[in-house]
């Protein structure tokens, strides 16, 4: 068997972005009877990532990427210990190639749960066309600090299974909670 065909993204000049948008969330009122309704309708909060060419800005499309997300564990002192993993799985965006995370929550309960189809092939989940897939978790919208690793595993169905040069991403946000219903989200 041939050994597998590893990524040459270099005449595209690769780089991952990051964004988390809004920055401002108000949670649906909790115990509400309309709260299932709210939660399935509102407008999520969303986290993406973009591989794109750093020379043209250019969107690289059908991109299967790596996605770890954890909680910081803050320590007495003021400082941060050990991550609470939140999700780590794959997506697959084949016509947009970006990554947009719509994170939502229908309750407090303390899962996460991806709603979406898996690919045959990899069993990733499968993005819209808009790059997007809903993600239920109510451990993304408590207050603290978030590390995100995305990383590139795949680029038009050649796919990179050496994690040390797979095209890596490192991003750090804070949810800080203004009032009942009321979050702030801070990138670092």
């Amino acid at each position: 068997m041939p050994p597998a065909k590893q990524i040459d993204l270099s005449p595209r000049n690769p780089a991952v972005d990051f964004n988390v948008n809004p920055v401002e969330y108000f949670l649906p009122p909790l115990n509400s009877a309309s709260q299932n309704t709210q939660a399935a309708t509102q407008e999520g909060l969303e986290i993406g990532a973009r591989l794109f060419n750093s020379k043209t800005n250019e969107t690289i499309k059908d991109v299967v990427y790596y996605v770890n997300i954890t909680r910081l564990q803050p320590r007495g002192d003021g400082s941060y210990g050990n991550e609470k993993w939140i999700l780590g799985d794959m997506f697959q965006s084949e016509k947009a190639g970006v990554l947009r995370l719509d994170i939502w929550s229908s309750g407090s309960s303390n899962y996460t749960f991806v709603d979406g189809s898996r690919s045959p092939l990899l069993q990733s989940y499968v993005t819209d066309e808009q790059g997007k897939v809903r993600v239920n978790s109510s451990e993304l919208l408590k207050p603290g600090k978030y590390h995100m690793r995305v990383q590139a595993f795949g680029v038009n169905g050649c796919f990179n299974f050496d994690g040390d040069s797979a095209l890596k991403l490192d991003s750090y946000w804070t949810v800080t909670l203004q009032d009942k219903n009321h979050l702030v989200i801070s990138p670092h």
